[in-house]
C-alpha cells in the first residue's frame, strides 16, 4: 500500500522533463534546453518539438539550420501543436527549409484564419495577390483582423481611409490609428496621424471624435463555426 501510494507522488517523468526543459529556456540556457527537449520531442511531446525547431529556427545554442526547424515544426503541426501553423505558413512561403509554396503559406493561414485566428487573418490579408478579382476577400479578411484588434491591421485600415479620396469618413480613419497607437507600438502611427492632423483644424476636430470613438471600441472575439470541416493540414504540404 505505501509502495502504491509512494508511486501515485512520483511526478511523471515526461512532467518533470518539461518542467526543467522550460525553465533552461526561459533562462536563455538554450545547450541544456535543447538537451531536454530533444528526448521530449522524440517521443511525441508537440511542444518539445516545436521548441526544438524554434531553437534550430533562430540558432539558439545551435547553428541555425531551416531544414532541421523545418523537420521539427512539421512534426509539433501533426502532433497537434496549432500555434505552428502561422509559422509553418510564412517559412513556407519563404523556402526555408523547404522549396518555397505561395500556395501552402496561404493554405496554412486560411486553415487558421477561419478558425479565428486573428493573426492568422492578418497574415493571409499579407499574402492573397491582389486584383480586381480578390478584392473583396482581401477586404473580408483584413475587416476580421481588425475588428478582432490587430493593431497593424487596424493601422493598415486606418490609412486606406485617410489615404482614399473617396472615403470621407476620416473620424473612423482616424479611430483605427488611435486604436493601433493604443494596442500596438509602431512609431510610424504615431508619425501619420500627426502628419494628418498638422495645421489642419478640421482634421484636428475629426481626431477628437475619433478618440471618443475608441473609447468605446471593443475587439470581438471571433468563435469557430461549428460547421467547420476537421483541420486537414496534410493538404497544404501537398501544395
Amino acid at each position: 500500500m505505501i509502495a502504491l501510494m509512494a508511486l501515485a507522488l512520483t511526478p511523471a517523468p515526461v512532467l518533470a522533463g518539461m518542467k526543467e526543459a522550460k525553465a533552461a529556456y526561459e533562462a536563455k540556457n538554450y545547450k541544456t534546453a535543447f538537451k531536454e527537449y530533444l528526448p521530449l520531442a522524440e517521443a511525441g511531446n508537440a511542444e518539445a518539438q516545436y521548441r526544438i525547431g524554434r531553437m534550430y529556427r533562430f540558432g539558439l545554442g545551435r547553428n541555425q539550420n531551416y531544414d532541421k526547424a523545418m523537420f521539427w515544426f512539421k512534426k509539433a503541426v501533426k502532433s497537434g501543436y496549432r500555434p505552428m501553423m502561422i509559422t509553418l505558413g510564412y517559412m513556407i512561403g519563404r523556402g526555408q527549409g523547404v522549396k518555397a509554396s505561395k500556395e501552402a503559406e496561404i493554405c496554412f493561414y486560411r486553415l487558421e484564419a477561419e478558425r479565428g485566428n486573428k493573426m492568422a487573418q492578418w497574415s493571409l490579408y499579407l499574402s492573397l495577390p491582389v486584383n480586381k478579382f480578390t478584392l473583396e476577400e482581401n477586404k473580408f479578411w483584413l475587416n476580421r483582423a481588425v475588428n478582432q484588434g490587430v493593431p497593424a491591421a487596424m493601422a493598415h485600415k486606418g490609412k486606406i481611409i485617410i489615404q482614399n479620396s473617396m472615403d470621407f469618413n476620416k473620424s473612423k480613419g482616424l479611430m483605427y490609428l488611435v486604436l493601433a497607437q493604443k494596442y500596438g507600438d509602431d512609431p510610424e502611427v504615431d508619425e501619420f496621424i500627426e502628419e494628418t492632423v498638422a495645421d489642419n483644424p478640421t482634421r484636428k476636430k475629426q481626431l477628437e471624435k475619433a478618440k471618443a470613438m475608441a473609447a468605446k471600441w471593443k475587439p470581438v472575439k471571433e468563435v469557430p463555426p461549428a460547421d467547420l470541416a476537421p483541420m486537414d493540414f496534410e493538404k497544404c504540404f501537398s501544395k
